[in-house]
């Protein structure tokens, strides 16, 4: 079955050697040349002087088993809507790919896709409008790319490329296409018209690559730079790149920010706010400002972390901790704060977008 290639005498080898098979997997092929996958066994018939007299041969028909064994492995390592490969299937190619680029010094890329303005057909028009634009930008990467490159769906709106054997100016013509392809596509939908971009990111593989979690982090924070340059962009991994580096340091606080408000390592700081008009003002006014404090206590100041938030939407944690902070501050001090100080403190837009913050407030 595994090899297309006839088997040798079996009943031959049983008659005059006595071998014995059991549960061999075969395929049967008829005289009109169709093939039936059997399980078979074969045995000796002895008499009572232990000479051999014949051979039994059982056929147990297997065909319909395995194809629903391979339906099922099929749709376990594809995607039902695209019929592309899955994640976890898609992982382990790149796997593969990988330790062929470490090990037989092969080049390889890897490509990671992130659609531009997807939700907004999934908000306006509905899933099934996001299904079919799917299915229509899986059609257009496969027409920019070749036979042999692997194209899989990583989730929602985001699909993983490798291209194998590919050189890093072949790798930015095929993206390139793939941008182009995708930005002029339009689709009609109830009436509108949408359009769509792609981001890309592309980490060459070779044998500096550790494994496949590593070569698709960094195809990822090569995609998250692109859509930072202005989308519908193509942006290359290098380790000594300042651009990826920032991200790489930005991902990192991102993990770590809810971690650092439950331990209480949030420091509030104040500078005062005086007037360059007056000597002085009938009441002291002061910004309220924050710092971290790492594992080492150390101060890490907020452009090292703000940003992070912001990004990862977890800057309303930190804002509601810094209110809560201030005001207790005030509350401990203000009967002796005979000047009766202003405090200022600044939040974010995500924080001001939220509708429970004005209640929080006054809580």
């Amino acid at each position: 079955r595994d090899t297309g290639e006839a088997i040798h005498d079996i009943i031959e080898s049983c008659l005059n050697d006595r071998i014995a098979i059991n549960k061999s997997i075969l395929i049967l092929v008829n005289k009109n040349g169709n093939k039936k996958d059997i399980e078979s066994s074969i045995s000796p018939i002895l008499n009572t002087s232990e000479q051999t007299e014949g051979v039994v041969i059982v056929f147990h028909d297997e065909t319909q088993r395995r194809q629903l064994e391979n339906t099922i492995k099929y749709q376990a390592a594809h995607d039902p809507l695209t019929d592309l490969l899955n994640r976890d299937a898609f992982d382990l190619e790149l796997a593969d790919h990988v330790y062929d680029a470490a090990n037989n010094d092969k080049n390889h890329v890897l490509c990671y896709l992130d659609l531009d303005r997807f939700k907004l057909i999934n908000d306006t028009g509905g899933h099934t409008a996001g299904d079919q634009c799917l299915i229509q930008i899986t059609s257009l990467i496969q027409s920019c790319i070749r036979s042999d490159d692997v194209l899989g769906r990583l989730g929602g709106d985001e699909f993983g490329l490798i291209l194998q054997n590919c050189t890093h100016d072949s790798a930015l013509k095929i993206t390139s296409s793939i941008t182009k392809a995708i930005s002029d596509m339009e689709l009609k939908w109830e009436g509108c018209d949408y359009n769509l971009g792609v981001s890309i990111g592309i980490n060459p593989l070779n044998e500096t690559t550790k494994d496949a979690t590593d070569a698709i982090r960094k195809a990822d924070l090569a995609c998250y730079t692109a859509k930072d340059q202005g989308r519908g962009q193509v942006y290359i991994y290098e380790e000594k790149d300042s651009e990826l580096i920032k991200r790489q340091e930005e991902t990192y606080w991102a993990t770590r920010i809810t971690e650092t408000i439950e331990n209480n390592r949030l420091r509030l700081y104040a500078q005062p706010i005086v007037s360059l008009r007056e000597e002085k003002t009938s009441n002291p006014h002061v910004e309220i400002l924050v710092r971290l404090i790492d594992e080492d206590n150390k101060l890490v100041p907020p452009d090292a972390f703000i940003p992070a938030a912001e990004r990862y939407n977890l800057m309303h944690l930190i804002d509601r901790k810094i209110i809560l902070e201030a005001f207790r501050f005030i509350n401990k001090h203000s009967r002796h704060d005979c000047d009766n100080t202003h405090y200022s403190t600044n939040l974010s837009g995500n924080t001001l977008s939220d509708e429970n913050i004005v209640e929080d407030i006054l809580d």
